[in-house]
């Protein structure tokens, strides 16, 4: 009898053991991957029939039954400017459905290649406007992927990054999108802006600067990063650039990028609307708490406070809205300056804001705020030079240091 209870209360023990094992791994699991029934969670698809088309989760889910599309450990996405510390390619791993498959079926076969600009919408209010560029293979892009499980997680309405997310294998961070509501297809040209007087980031002085904080993630801990550099509000309140509440802006960056085995610099082209670009910076600097401020490496940064995280625009080379622009010399100088000597022509900057029209004349202002006339011929053989930082404007035998150039009417 006695050995009888001695067994039981053996057993018991490794019931109680086995039970706290089992509930403290399901607690984990359901902190790490909540069980959430989203099934009628819905994507709306707007500009390809005249009534838009509203799509469910477990209509997406049966495509991944019949199409699948898997990037395993052994064949994993990029964003192509997102590296670690060590400046590797950060690997993602993801399973979903493309959504030319999604397209097939609930918009009759239409293909998102097709058209010129898609718009990404997000539950946090986060929006992404691409060119095709971006999204279409056949000019360079690359195929949307609508993610269900990312890095192993399934998306959830509780997951970071929400209930389904949009990737683009080898495009820049700025294109992917978190908490996806929302796509909108467009054959609107998004031309560059023409523009009539272009600024230079490097006379603007101290004046227009400024900062904002944001907490992230950093070694596994929430801490809060000060962002320093030139805010656009101030910017556009003193009429350097001209935005309203309808005008979208348009970025130039001239960024480094990888595809995991081969780097490079390549353009990258993005537009804000007034939404994002009224409170943004062009960020130089940042400090996280406690910590000594740093230059940022690819500064300028066009980020905010509502610019979610890994959606900024690294190394911008220039700003266009209301026909005004903002040229950042050092990217400049990194896009032109082939031949590593310091000096870029002058002509291809402003080619690059579509300020130049030959035959025409322009007014050069100089950081004295003197003023002086050029011709189209003369901007034609001027050049641009970077001494001891500082960058000049070399017309035959004269230098200058400039603020801005404008178009005469």
């Amino acid at each position: 009898m006695q050995q009888t209870k001695k067994s039981y209360l053996i057993l018991l023990i490794l019931v109680l053991i086995l039970s706290a094992v089992v509930m403290f791994g399901c607690d984990k699991t359901t902190d790490e991957q909540p069980v959430t029934n989203d099934d009628g969670y819905t994507i709306v698809i707007k500009g390809i029939s005249a009534e838009d088309i509203s799509v469910t989760k477990a209509q997406i889910k049966a495509i991944f039954a019949e199409k699948p599309v898997i990037f395993g450990d052994d064949n994993p996405v990029y964003a192509s400017d997102k590296t670690d510390d060590d400046g590797n390619l950060i690997k993602h791993t993801v399973k979903g459905v493309y959504l030319d498959d999604v397209l097939a079926i609930y918009a009759d076969g239409a293909i998102s290649g097709s058209f010129s600009m898609m718009t990404l919408s997000a539950s946090d209010g986060y929006q992404s406007i691409l060119t095709a560029e971006t999204f279409s293979e056949e000019h360079g892009g690359s195929k949307m992927i609508i993610v269900l499980e990312y890095d192993g997680y399934l998306q959830s309405p509780e997951a970071k990054g929400g209930a389904l997310r949009a990737v683009f294998p080898d495009q820049i961070a700025n294109s992917w999108a978190k908490y996806l509501t929302e796509i909108e297809f467009s054959n609107t040209v998004m031309d560059i802006p023409t523009v009539e007087k272009v600024s230079f980031l490097s006379a603007l002085g101290d004046s227009y600067n400024g900062s904002f904080d944001s907490d992230e993630e950093i070694g596994g801990a929430t801490k809060v990063v000060s962002h320093y550099g030139v805010s656009v509000k101030k910017l556009l309140e003193s009429n350097i650039l001209l935005g309203s509440e309808t005008d979208k802006m348009f970025i130039n960056a001239w960024d480094y990028i990888s595809n995991g085995t081969e780097s490079t610099y390549r353009p990258y082209e993005n537009w804000k609307t007034y939404e994002y670009y009224n409170d943004a910076y062009l960020v130089m600097a940042s400090q996280i708490a406690g910590e000594e401020k740093e230059d940022e490496i690819r500064a300028p940064i066009f980020d905010a406070t509502n610019i979610l995280e890994g959606m900024c625009v690294k190394n911008v080379l220039s700003l266009s809205v209301g026909e005004t622009a903002l040229v950042c010399e050092n990217v400049a100088f990194t896009r032109y300056d082939t031949d590593s000597n310091n000096s870029i022509d002058f002509k291809d900057v402003l080619t690059l804001v579509k300020l130049y029209k030959s035959d025409s004349n322009f007014t050069l202002t100089c950081v004295d705020n003197s003023e002086l006339p050029l011709t189209s011929a003369q901007i034609d053989t001027a050049t641009f030079t970077k001494v001891a930082g500082d960058y000049k404007l070399n017309i035959g035998s004269d230098s200058y240091l400039i603020k801005s150039i404008s178009i005469n009417k």
